[in-house]
């Protein structure tokens, strides 16, 4: 039978290659580009290109 080899997070974080200070930065700088695309306007323009692809589907647009 073969092994399975997928690793979940919590094995991954259990083995030391994710570390909780590694998280947190990922976390962060998450949070800083997604306030980067808000100051920039760029939710708006995401909302629009979404509402528009959303009419064409349902055959308004």
């Amino acid at each position: 039978m073969a092994e399975n080899h997928r690793f979940s997070f919590e094995d991954n974080v259990k083995k030391g290659r994710i570390t909780k200070k590694k998280s947190i930065a990922a976390l962060i700088l998450s949070l800083l580009f997604i306030a980067l695309g808000v100051w920039r306007g760029e939710a708006i323009v995401v909302m629009e290109k979404a509402t528009r692809i959303c009419m064409e589907c349902i055959g308004i647009g």
